[in-house]
Parts: structure tokens; sequence; C-alpha cells
């Protein structure tokens, strides 16, 4: 995962392995700075390096249990009056008027929050 991927807000997983959920509160340079989702106070600092190739901040995997927590209804979010998102069987759909296509390079939280944020304006936060 590079810096670059990553924004303000995005979730992410603990330290070292954990999978205590993780907020991004502040970037600078190759740092990240997190905090446990819904803790205040309880930061961490995590480099993202590719030189050694290893980070304790981790990428969360899209699944039916965060999809929920993001708010999606019967695996569905809509975006507005003919843009949805669907989530189903492990796969992401992004559909437009009844036309979809499936969005196979978003597999992580943090790419559907900056999906969500480039279509809405808005962050795509738990709920």
């Amino acid at each position: 995962m590079r810096v670059t991927d990553v924004r303000i807000g995005n979730y992410l997983t603990g330290q070292d392995g954990h999978l205590e959920d993780q907020i991004v509160i502040s970037i600078s340079g190759n740092r990240i700075v997190t905090q446990p989702v819904g803790i205040s106070g309880s930061v961490s600092t995590e480099p993202i390096s590719k030189v050694d190739g290893h980070s304790s901040a981790k990428p969360i995997e899209i699944s039916k249990e965060w999809i929920e927590r993001l708010g999606f209804k019967d695996s569905k979010l809509e975006i507005n009056s003919c843009i949805d998102l669907i989530y189903r069987e492990g796969t992401l759909f992004l559909v437009v008027e009844a036309c979809y296509t499936v969005l196979q390079h978003i597999q992580y939280i943090h790419q559907l929050q900056n999906l969500y944020f480039s279509m809405t304006g808005k962050e795509l936060s738990i709920k």
C-alpha cells in the first residue's frame, strides 16, 4: 500500500496484524497517523515504506460485514437517483441507469471510500 493511496478518514487494520479497526487522522511524508475507530486520544504513527515492503498499516478487504457497517442496505448503496453501488458475492458493481460494470480494482475499504468521495464529495464512514 502506498501513502498516496490513503486519505484522512480512511479505515485500515490495526498494528501488527491485529484486527482493531483504525482511522487515518493525519498523513505526513511517508507516515500515517491512525487511531482506533470510535476512540479519541489514542494515536499510532505508522510508516508506509517501499524499502522493506512491510508496514503495520494494512488495508481492509471489502466484505459483507464492512459493506453493512458503511450503510449499504441489502448490499446496495444509492449514490443518487440513477447511480448505485452494489455488493454481491465478493464483487462490487457500479450501476448507472440499469447498466453495470464490475469494479475489479476496488478490493479494499479505503479504495471504496475514495471512490465514493470522488463521486459525491462526501465521506463514506461507519453508520
